[in-house]
């Protein structure tokens, strides 16, 4: 994998000092960073700093990715669609889970769009018999921070 340090942090910001940063590695955010009533901010995402630890299987918690091609375990990674078999990839005391060994999570997403500040979409393409799952999927995330209505009170 290339370095993933160096791939871009996509920061969205509203009027009320609301952060969100996403980055590609796994359709990831990073931090969201909100204001409490005195104007303190705080990031309240649970993660790490630095990506590398994202890519390590044996550490990441997948806190903040978006996981697939599945979410949740399928037992001994096998299951049957219309009469065929298949088996992918298993990473979990025999088991699949949240999309196996380089599942969505490790994937670095590309962009398909940014509104500097506004939003991002990100898009990743699995294609048929990834991790030996069948078909090719297309996934498209976007995430979009809005600014606080008058009716909102934070």
């Amino acid at each position: 994998m290339a370095d993933v340090e160096k791939l871009e942090r996509y920061v969205l910001k509203n009027d009320k000092g609301v952060e969100v940063h996403v980055r590609p590695l796994g359709c990831l955010i990073q931090r969201l960073i909100l204001p409490d009533q005195k104007g303190n901010k705080t990031d309240v995402v649970l993660g790490f700093e630095k990506l590398i630890p994202y890519t390590d299987s044996s550490i990441s918690p997948y806190f903040g990715v978006v996981v697939g091609r599945v979410a949740n375990r399928i037992e001994g990674g096998k299951f049957e669609v219309e009469g065929a078999s298949f088996q992918v990839s298993l990473n979990e005391n025999g088991n699949c889970l949240h999309g196996g060994q380089v599942g969505f999570d490790k994937a670095v997403w590309d962009v398909a769009s940014y509104e500097e500040g506004k939003a991002v979409t990100l898009k990743h393409v699995s294609p048929d018999g990834d991790q030996g799952f069948p078909g090719e999927v297309e996934t498209k995330v976007e995430y979009r921070l809005s600014e606080p209505s008058d009716s909102d009170n934070g």
